[in-house]
């Protein structure tokens, strides 16, 4: 197959841009799906939020932006206007918990496809266009990579620390203490990262902003089902009236019962996964110890114009081919 693909370069272009659409195709595909669930998540969240209320939503949220507009530093309006979206990108850095700007972000991308660019270049000992390409990749990914752990450690915990919160503020409730004192109750007898998201809350209903308001303002830094949960059932009962402790400790007992299902799934799944970490990690294996043992053998890939076709080829069905054994071994609780 090799051997036909460097005999007949028309063969291998088309070879490469069949891959390339493929690869286009999914990204729009991912785009689309984005998009169709954040519309959804902001009808519901509008219909959660009660007739009328999701004016106070909207007028907070533009009262928000004009905070971080006049808040924004020189380095962060050059990044709003380099980086693509950069209100979404906001808020994944504000989910991060690191108070992280836009110009931080972006210096470290910089900083990142640098490095990627002189490693490439000089211990890969590359031309410049494959270590050019490489840096690019490298600027983009690796902060994305980054940010995105940090999101799903910090989410982890969160999730990890929310039922405790709720027996916390059970036994405040029945003390006789109202909702905002439970919250500087829970922000101040445990730890970060719960910690500081009901300290949020409870300073900006000190403030003077409608509970609900700060509950859902949360919940950008924290789109996850339990904190959902959380937000619905305080809503509910403050407009139905009942018994706000067992509602909180009912809520505690089923969040409770949900990590157990997931840890459940996890074990089921650790074989499947084990095998798409393996298939996914073993064409990079490969070119290690082929480039460890016989250097100018691989070194023709990057060196003929042809063989980056073919790298390119191999990358895209690579990246495809790791992306569907993600979303096969992924299952939602």
């Amino acid at each position: 197959m090799r051997d036909y693909l460097i005999e007949n370069p028309t063969m291998a272009m088309l070879f490469v841009g069949g891959g390339v659409f493929l690869i286009a195709c999914l990204i729009g595909a991912i785009i689309l799906m984005g998009r169709s669930r954040r519309m959804v998540h902001d009808r519901i969240s509008r219909m959660q939020a009660g007739p009328g209320k999701h004016r106070k939503l909207d007028l907070a949220k533009k009262a928000k932006e004009m905070r971080l507009r006049k808040s924004e530093t020189r380095s962060d309006q050059i990044a709003s206007n380099i980086l693509p979206n950069p209100a979404k990108m906001r808020d994944q850095l504000a989910q991060t918990g690191t108070g992280m700007s836009l110009g931080t972000y972006l210096l470290g991308s910089i900083l990142a496809a640098l490095l990627t660019f002189i490693g490439s270049h000089t211990l890969l000992n590359l031309s410049m266009v494959p270590s050019i390409a490489a840096g690019v990749a490298g600027g983009v990914v690796l902060p994305w990579v980054y940010i995105k752990r940090v999101v799903s450690k910090r989410i982890r915990r969160f999730i990890k620390q929310l039922p405790d919160a709720l027996e916390l503020m059970v036994r405040g409730v029945k003390a006789g203490l109202p909702v905002t004192e439970s919250f500087q109750l829970v922000a101040s007898e445990m730890e970060s990262p719960i910690a500081d998201e009901f300290a949020n809350v409870s300073d900006a209903v000190k403030l003077g902003q409608n509970l609900d308001v700060a509950l859902w303002d949360t919940e950008k830094r924290l789109p996850i089902p339990e904190w959902r949960f959380f937000i619905v059932s305080l809503a509910i009962q403050r407009e139905t009236g009942g018994n706000l402790a067992d509602t909180l400790s009912n809520l505690a007992d089923v969040l409770r019962k949900r990590q157990h299902i997931k840890l459940k799934v996890k074990a089921f799944s650790s074989e499947a996964r084990a095998g798409a970490w393996i298939l996914g990690a073993l064409p990079f294996v490969m070119f290690g110890i082929i480039y460890t043992l016989n250097r100018p053998y691989v070194m023709q890939l990057f060196e003929d114009s042809r063989g980056m076709f073919l790298i390119g080829a191999a990358g895209g069905s690579l990246l495809l081919g790791i992306v569907v054994m993600a979303k096969m071994i992924r299952f939602e609780v």
